[in-house]
């Protein structure tokens, strides 16, 4: 049964009685009741010439919901407003090179259904890609770890700048 002891081979050896040939092998089987972070919805929108965007995303009604929002602007200030639903998200990263500025916000436990997510920078002119990507099934006190990494391409293009996240088990 989940979470008893039962034989298995090669694990934790337990010697019992007077010789070796008594040997009985436990391992404590980890519970599996952690499931892994499921994809639920994407959006994206843009802003041309402008300082706010605001476009819909649906999140379905799921358990443990997260929310990551992700905004590029060329050469502008960093967003003032990232809201869902008029809540405000949370900064989890940024990266801001020569050019194109990067940051990704999050949210856990976003309302579910059809709500606008609106960003908003103090420039009143950028062009901007936006997008939201939604999850159910994710750890909702660490939900999210990852971090920027430079790869320099070796003479086949330009060196780029990598954001790998992980959303974490609920």
């Amino acid at each position: 049964m989940l979470g008893e002891l039962r034989p298995a081979p090669l694990k934790n050896t337990v010697t019992v009685g007077i010789d070796e040939s008594h040997h009985y092998q436990y391992f404590f089987e980890e519970p599996i009741s952690a499931v892994n972070p499921t994809f639920d919805a994407s959006s994206t929108s843009q802003i041309t010439d402008g300082s706010t965007v605001t476009w819909e995303h649906t999140v379905a009604s799921q358990s443990n919901r997260f929310l990551a929002v992700f905004i590029a602007f060329e050469n502008a200030s960093p967003p003032t407003v990232v809201t869902y639903n008029g809540v405000s998200l949370t900064l989890f990263t940024s990266y801001t090179p020569i050019g194109v500025d990067v940051w990704l916000y999050y949210m856990v436990a976003p309302d579910t259904g059809t709500h606008d997510i609106v960003v908003t920078t103090a420039d009143i002119s950028i062009d901007a890609k936006v997008g939201a990507a939604s999850f159910y099934n994710v750890n909702q006190s660490a939900p999210i770890r990852g971090a920027f990494s430079d790869t320099s391409a070796s003479g086949t293009g330009p060196a780029t700048k990598t954001l790998s996240v992980a959303l974490l088990k609920s």
